[in-house]
């Protein structure tokens, strides 16, 4: 379904039958939320099935290479977004290097986010609720020098290197950041001496990316090792959530 963009205030003059033939009422038309009335009730416009507001609605770009972080300066609801995904960062498994992205649905202002899907520019819609999750990416709002740790956390960003798309290390020189863009914040107590993490999509259940690569004698010990959400190990679980062999269980 293509999207079309209309700024116009005033609604442009146009003969009745200028999108003959096009299937422009199979489009999505975003216009400012003042002619929306107007659109809706104007021939050829009135054709269009779908016309939203651009002021309620962000815009994110995926790259060719298919990934991007994100900020969002307004609450966004991705559950209807076709042909890409957003994630926070969940959970970090020290041992395997696994950085585990949950899929976000509505979040609020400020979020850091990871996008996944096919490259292009996508109009995400805003929502007026939204579910507060706990997420290892931070967001920022104006271009930053992101450090190579911060107040007990070492920082990596997401880039295509040596080892394909993923989180890398800041190197001691920091790394320049744009204004709605997210970095990956892991504590520094769990953070492994990898340059590079593997990330794992829980919603396809699959690890993509960089390789992690475990001995004999590691692969036993995360096979019978519990951690916490933040990758500490817990030899006594209470009650809660917590990763085992990679993936999220449940202590009753």
């Amino acid at each position: 379904m293509a999207n079309v963009y209309c700024y116009a205030t005033n609604l442009p003059l146009t003969s009745a039958d200028a999108f003959q033939d096009s299937y422009i009422e199979y489009a999505t038309l975003h216009i400012p939320e003042a002619a929306i009335e107007e659109y809706k009730t104007t021939a050829p416009w009135s054709s269009i099935k779908n016309i939203v507001s651009i002021e309620n609605e962000f815009l994110v770009t995926i790259s060719s290479e298919g990934f991007a972080t994100s900020c969002p300066n307004v609450d966004v609801d991705f559950t209807t977004v076709s042909g890409m995904k957003a994630y926070i960062g969940s959970m970090f498994n020290r041992q395997t290097g696994v950085l585990t992205m949950t899929r976000a649905y509505d979040v609020p202002a400020g979020t850091g986010l990871m996008l996944k899907g096919e490259p292009g520019t996508y109009s995400i819609p805003t929502c007026e609720s939204f579910t507060v999750v706990s997420n290892l990416l931070k967001g920022v709002t104006e271009a930053t020098n992101i450090n190579a740790t911060e107040d007990g956390y070492v920082n990596y960003v997401l880039n295509n290197g040596s080892q394909g798309v993923g989180f890398y290390k800041v190197g001691t020189a920091g790394a320049s950041l744009e204004a709605g863009r997210a970095y990956l914040q892991i504590p520094a107590e769990t953070a492994s001496s990898r340059s590079a993490l593997k990330l794992r999509f829980d919603d396809e259940d699959e690890a993509t990316g960089i390789s992690a690569s475990l001995t004999n004698s590691e692969e036993r010990i995360v096979n019978s090792a519990v951690y916490d959400l933040q990758g500490r190990r817990v030899e006594q679980p209470q009650r809660g959530l917590y990763i085992r062999n990679g993936k999220k269980v449940v202590v009753k």
